[in-house]
């Protein structure tokens, strides 16, 4: 056992001891780990395997870390086939370490990461048997077999579509079985023998999601965790609608139905896609009809034209504005956003410019968007093209110049325009801050405060907080002018982020466009 695996088995087991700084260090010291010999890590795994397993995130964290570690190891190519005496110890210690150790997907993302039968087809019975109990990580496990097309399919399936009862793989072991169709890999679909099966579990999810409007949740907490059920039950089933469209049994037609009469677009959009791949013509009058819904639009465009069929969509539907509009929605109603469409969505301001970050002028599109609360209308704006964005801040009130500048101000990257703390500022640069800090004071800014300050192509910006004729706002502040801008009076007022955006924004609008 070399002295570095020796080491770092002596901290890993001695972990519980450690500070959270010695153990973000130690997490930054492990690069070494992926330019280990098989030999090292069998015995680096076998070491694991005795220790006492940790117990709290932040421990069980940093093993997660040597364990993605070795799967970069493993990655690097040529990717050998696995030893017998590795392929189980990482069995083993996988095992061992239990459902309740979150970090455990590494050890089989390395199985699917090797280019080795025998290590996939252990990868397979462990999916069946024992899978990760988080979707996410499942998912992270299985990332490896969608980048490459060189393993032997006939290692994974049909076991591991074993594992389609546990709601955490049942998605990404159908993606996987539509995703090696698709390539080719295989004559028929994995799953073709069991399309009875798939078609009933479709059958259920539908009923599951036809009941969950019926029962209102008592509270924030209850309505978290049925969009939760519903988000989970719908990307099922948009993986059970690929599945079987790609079988082509045409005894699932009723189910897809079902499925087509749900009030979800997305699954109703993947329910309508599959039908139409089977030849149903309702499906395919039903795809053509959800182009109207900006949600789905870009993903119906892109079947429609798949089964021949685009022409058939209204021309309105696949204009600029259009998909710049889909764009936008799409965004809104990602789950790091506001996680639905917005209720209603209007156009108010397109144009062709030159964009920072950009060599050709791009077409840029504001929509003014809206969501009903039981607290009331909640408004804003965003913008598609260049980029596809809003902010928290308010901008309604902002003229189209000024919510074009602050969203090309937010999104600008370049090397000379960065923010710089107070303490690094030169003493050339401090005496300047005062200088424009004092002038404030004499065009009537009461109150400056300096939030931060920024370098702009070498010039000195500062972003103040202050007060002007009793308005609270922030006013951005060079050596030659400010620029003023209020807070607002709603919820969501203007802060100094937007301002600084709006500023930069201008300036390098300006000098990009006539």
């Amino acid at each position: 056992m070399t002295t570095r695996v020796v080491g770092l088995m002596k901290e890993l087991g001695g972990l519980a001891a450690l500070p959270h700084e010695q153990r973000v260090g130690l997490v930054r010291s492990l690069t070494w780990v992926d330019e280990v010999e098989p030999a090292e890590v069998a015995v680096l795994l076998r070491g694991l395997a005795q220790l006492e397993k940790p117990t709290g995130k932040e421990a069980q964290a940093v093993w997660g870390a040597v364990f993605a570690r070795l799967q970069q190891r493993f990655a690097k190519p040529p990717s050998p086939p696995l030893e017998e005496n590795l392929r189980e110890q990482i069995g083993n210690l996988y095992q061992q370490l239990g459902k309740d150790f979150a970090e455990r997907h590494h050890l089989l993302a390395i199985l699917a990461t090797s280019n080795d039968e025998k290590g996939l087809r252990l990868f397979a019975d462990l999916v069946a048997t024992e899978p990760p109990q988080d979707t996410h990580r499942a998912v992270m496990a299985f990332v490896p077999l969608f980048r490459r097309t060189d393993y032997s399919v006939d290692a994974l399936f049909p076991r591991v579509l074993d594992g389609v009862g546990d709601p955490h793989v049942a998605t990404v072991i159908l993606d996987l079985a539509n995703y090696v169709t698709r390539r080719s890999m295989v004559t028929a679909h994995p799953a073709t023998d069991r399309c009875a099966q798939l078609a009933g579990l479709l059958g259920g999810l539908v009923q599951q999601l036809e009941s969950i409007p019926q029962k209102p949740p008592n509270d924030a907490e209850e309505a978290m965790a049925a969009r939760q059920q519903v988000a989970e039950a719908v990307s099922l089933c948009v993986s059970l609608c690929d599945s079987l469209a790609l079988i082509g049994d045409l005894s699932v037609l009723g189910r897809l139905r079902q499925a087509l009469g749900l009030g979800h677009r997305q699954l109703r959009t993947e329910a309508a896609a599959a039908l139409a791949r089977l030849g149903d013509d309702d499906g395919r009058k039903k795809l053509v009809e959800l182009a109207a819904e900006p949600l789905v639009r870009l993903k119906v465009l892109s079947y429609a034209d798949e089964l021949g069929i685009g022409g058939e969509i209204e021309a309105k539907h696949r204009t600029a504005e259009a998909l710049a509009e889909a764009s936008l929605v799409g965004w809104l109603a990602l789950p790091t956003q506001f996680g639905v469409p917005p209720q209603n969505i209007e156009h108010i301001d397109s144009r062709k410019m030159y964009w920072p970050g950009y060599t050709e002028p791009i077409d840029c599109h504001l929509f003014c968007y809206s969501y009903e609360t039981p607290n009331g209308s909640m408004m804003n704006v965003g913008i598609a093209g260049p980029l596809v964005h809003s902010f928290r801040a308010d901008l309604t009130d902002l003229p189209a110049d000024d919510v074009y500048a602050a969203f090309a101000g937010w999104h600008a990257e370049h090397e000379e325009v960065f923010e710089v703390d107070w303490e690094e500022l030169s003493a050339d640069s401090v005496a300047v801050a005062e200088a424009v800090r004092a002038r404030l004071e004499g065009e009537g800014y009461s109150d400056p405060q300096i939030v931060y300050c920024g370098m702009f192509f070498g010039s000195l910006v500062l972003v103040v907080s202050a007060n002007r004729g009793g308005t609270q706002g922030t006013v951005i502040a060079d050596a030659e002018m400010s620029h003023w801008c209020p807070r607002g009076d709603g919820p969501r007022p203007l802060g100094p982020e937007e301002a600084y955006s709006i500023y930069k924004g201008r300036k390098l609008l300006a000098a990009f466009n006539e």
